[in-house]
């Protein structure tokens, strides 16, 4: 699979935290988004309704634990910390992003 255009999608399109040219760490959200949607199914998500809590770029996220139990479980960077997951003092990744706009999204369609 070539994981440039997932690169761009959920890293440089989506994460505060991408830096180009870091390529040996992926977020828990990149790998599980990776491996259970195409790019077309990212690509074609329908818009979520702003939740509440951390606010960025006009988005609020809420701390979910089935998306932490899935994405951030999984992720690298927790070892160093996660002021999002630990705190809801800072963003959440791009992957958290995604999943946390599909789930919304998802639950809106139920």
């Amino acid at each position: 699979m070539n994981k440039a255009p997932y690169t761009r999608l959920i890293c440089k399109d989506a994460c505060s935290f991408y830096k180009p040219g870091k390529k040996e760490l992926r977020c828990g959200g990149y790998i599980f988004l990776s491996r259970h949607f195409t790019l077309k199914e990212l690509k074609t998500m329908p818009a979520a309704k702003p939740l509440g809590a951390v606010l960025v770029a006009g988005y609020a996220y809420l701390k979910h634990e089935e998306i932490e139990r899935l994405l951030c479980g999984a992720c690298d960077f927790r070892v160093d910390g996660c002021d999002f997951a630990e705190t809801c003092s800072g963003p959440p990744c791009g992957g958290y992003r995604i999943a946390h706009r599909l789930r919304s999204s998802l639950a809106d369609t139920a």
